[in-house]
């Protein structure tokens, strides 16, 4: 009897262990860690990969030594290709950061002052050529500013203070001729006491005074062959150009003009007619299509 007393109760106690596992709550499931995603793959650009294979066959094609020379010249080339876009870069967004990219400190810096120079002289603040780790290059930044506020101001007491002598009269020079165009006045260029100063400032005011007075002899006053032909180029081209007639512009010496000249009547005649058939007497492709786009602008 105690036996089967005892046995009964091994079985309950069994039992009620079997009912306690079931009732156990399942450990919660794990989250899934994601594998990391592989970064695409970057096509190669067809140009590129073009200049490595042209690159790699010459180079297979050279024995000896002459290949390492090769090597060398192409990575040179590459290095001074890559300085002159970065250069570009840095100043069409004038930022000074971008040289960063040029693997050369000296050409790093030159064109990190480069920018940091055209910075200040837009700005026309000579505070900000401090910036500027070349000294040379900081002091010609100052005196550019300088001498462009002198210039605007038509001042020439503000040159004084530019330290550099030479600059200093550089600047009296450029003020004074810039004060003779303005009054289209030859005497203010007797100011100048430098033979080829004062010739640089007659060259600028006389084209301007021999198209007012209708007198292209007036060029010659101006001494230096050169220049001489170079009022007298621009007289033809504003004559021409005012009484829209082609034939004047054969008198110009120098063939660029001579065509340049007649191209731009050519514009001013399809454009005064409104006639896009006209652009094509015009011979330049590039200046021909700009006719055409501005003569349908006008019918916008």
């Amino acid at each position: 009897m105690k036996n089967a007393k005892l046995f009964a109760l091994l079985l309950t106690m069994v039992f009620s262990v079997s009912l306690c596992k079931k009732k156990e709550t399942p450990p919660p499931p794990q989250p899934v860690q994601e594998q990391p995603k592989p970064e695409p793959v970057k096509p190669e650009n067809e140009n590129l990969k073009a200049l490595k294979e042209k690159i790699d066959g010459i180079a297979g094609s050279i024995e000896g030594d002459l290949q390492e020379n090769f090597l060398s010249c192409s990575t040179e080339a590459v290095n001074s290709c890559q300085i002159q876009v970065v250069r570009t870069m840095a100043f069409q967004k004038q930022d000074e950061n971008v040289c960063d990219q040029i693997t050369s400190e000296p050409q790093k810096e030159s064109c990190r002052d480069s920018v940091l120079v055209s910075k200040a002289v837009q700005g026309r603040d000579p505070t900000a050529c401090d910036k500027v780790g070349n000294e040379k290059e900081k002091l010609s930044c100052k005196t550019r500013i300088l001498i462009d506020k002198a210039i605007q101001a038509q001042d020439a007491n503000m040159c004084n203070e530019i330290e550099d002598a030479q600059q200093k009269e550089h600047c009296t020079q450029q003020v004074t001729t810039s004060l003779a165009v303005t009054k289209r006045d030859v005497k203010v260029c007797d100011g100048i006491k430098n033979v080829e100063g004062k010739t640089r400032c007659l060259a600028q005011v006389y084209p301007s005074i021999a198209i007012e007075q209708k007198n292209i002899e007036l060029c010659d006053r101006i001494g230096q062959k050169e220049m001489v032909n170079s009022c007298k180029n621009n007289y033809n081209y504003i004559d021409a150009l005012n009484a829209k007639e082609l034939t004047i512009c054969d008198k110009i010496t120098e063939p660029y003009q001579i065509k340049y000249c007649k191209n731009s009547i050519n514009q001013r005649l399809a454009l005064e007619a409104k006639d896009a058939a006209k652009c094509d007497q015009i011979d330049d492709k590039r200046m021909a299509d700009n006719c055409k786009k501005l003569v349908a602008q006008q019918g916008q």
